[in-house]
């Protein structure tokens, strides 16, 4: 089994400068551009698949601007190499990050019998299964909160697309959005608690706990219900009398965050004005 973890989105929000306007008037790197949806006026998609919105100037102010993209389809765009990101970057004002999704990929494991508890608190989930049953995608949590998580069989979404896969291939997302202030640190782990239970070895319980494991495992909506102590009781059970994915997504988090946060260096480097990453 291989893991890698990667940043697959992220999003900023600034300022309009007098450059973009420029950066836009000359680069050839525009697919498409038309008027965007409230709260911003114009938007332009670019050939990487990046996302530029503007809004409207007000009192003689500069308009807000949101800017998102994938930083692992960065790809020089121009005749001097400067690719598309860079070129939007160094042309806007802007002091941080609103959203950013870190993806963690396993190659090699089947995750479509899996099940997947949250440890830390329990939150709402909608999946969707096959005709055979088996896990296709897995979202715990809303978009609109702070932190939601997407598990997905990656190799199958490859495949829907017409490009060929061959292989297992699940990917696990977090996605981390912010409200006025900077929110993701180093010693934050979005992943925390995130468990994912390949397969149950509860031969040495009593039959009345296999039977309710059995039942939360099918209906993990069903936590919601419990106490929190009973809900911990449970949940602790489930995974200590189980075969769990490992390294956990916790753990690879743990171990790669370095990259993350020097990869998200790089982007403040970029900026007219550098983004704070404490």
């Amino acid at each position: 089994m291989n893991v890698v973890m990667s940043c697959d989105k992220l999003v900023v929000i600034g300022k309009e400068t007098m450059m973009l306007e420029l950066w836009l008037s000359r680069t050839l790197a525009i697919e498409k551009y038309g008027i965007a949806k409230l709260p911003y006026k114009r938007f332009w998609k670019f050939l990487d698949g990046s996302f530029l919105q503007v809004g409207e100037r007000k009192s003689g102010g500069m308009a807000p601007v949101r800017y998102e993209f994938n930083p692992n389809k960065v790809s020089p765009c121009d005749a001097n190499g400067i690719d598309i990101v860079t070129g939007v970057l160094s042309s806007i004002a802007f002091g941080r990050f609103s959203r950013v999704d870190i993806a963690i990929d396993y190659f090699g494991v089947d995750l479509g019998q899996a099940k997947w508890i949250q440890m830390e608190r329990s939150k709402s989930t909608k999946e969707y299964r096959d005709a055979g049953g088996r896990l296709e995608t897995l979202y715990i949590g809303s978009r609109e909160s702070s932190l939601m998580h997407r598990i997905y069989n990656k190799a199958k979404e490859r495949n829907d697309k017409g490009e060929q896969y061959d292989g297992l291939w699940w990917r696990v997302e977090a996605q981390c959005s912010f409200g006025n202030q900077q929110g993701l640190h180093p010693w934050y782990n979005p992943f925390l608690g995130l468990v994912c239970v390949l397969e149950s070895e509860n031969n040495e319980l009593a039959w009345e706990d296999i039977a309710k494991l059995a039942y939360l495992a099918n209906h993990p909506e069903r936590f919601a219900r419990l106490d929190s102590r009973t809900k911990k009781k449970y949940k602790e059970m489930m995974v200590e009398n189980s075969k769990v994915l490992s390294p956990s997504p916790q753990e690879v988090y743990e171990k790669e965050n370095d990259q993350l946060f020097a990869q998200l260096a790089t982007y403040e480097g970029k900026a007219l004005k550098p983004i704070l990453v404490l």
